[in-house]
């Protein structure tokens, strides 16, 4: 698969008259179907968002009682909804991810983590910050 990100008009032209001259993949006469799809560039988190985002994971896990796992499957499934699909005759959830949230839909996110842990009257810690679990007095 090859992915195009299109920073100007020139580079447009350029990629649409790579398109209009593309050769159809082909083996002996059958030709190969091409699907060719246009969206808008989202850039891709920061490492730091995602070593953040798994930090907090860890601590809303560790004072639910969930594993990691579980805590970022519940949290994304929470904010963005359970996709849905048929296989076999089946209904089935599909797995949500984090991996491919782009940077400003995971600092969206991450405020809504720091709002889900709010709302549970917890602290999480900020970017940066040392987390240091609270001593039950």
């Amino acid at each position: 698969m090859k992915t195009f990100i299109v920073w100007s008009e020139q580079q447009e032209s350029a990629l649409k008259y790579y398109l209009k001259h593309l050769e159809v993949p082909r083996k002996g006469d059958v030709a190969y179907p091409l699907e060719v799809t246009f969206k808008q560039y989202q850039e891709p988190m920061t490492l730091e968002q995602h070593a953040f985002y798994w930090v907090l994971v860890g601590i809303l896990a560790e004072e639910l009682g969930y594993t990691k796992e579980e805590m970022n499957e519940e949290l994304l499934c929470k904010h963005f909804g359970i996709v849905e699909f048929e296989k076999a005759g089946v209904r089935r959830a599909k797995k949500r991810t984090s991996d491919k949230l782009g940077k400003k839909v995971m600092s969206e996110y991450l405020k809504w983590v720091y709002q889900f842990g709010a709302e549970l009257g917890l602290r999480l810690p900020d970017p940066g910050e040392e987390y240091v679990p609270e001593q039950p007095s």
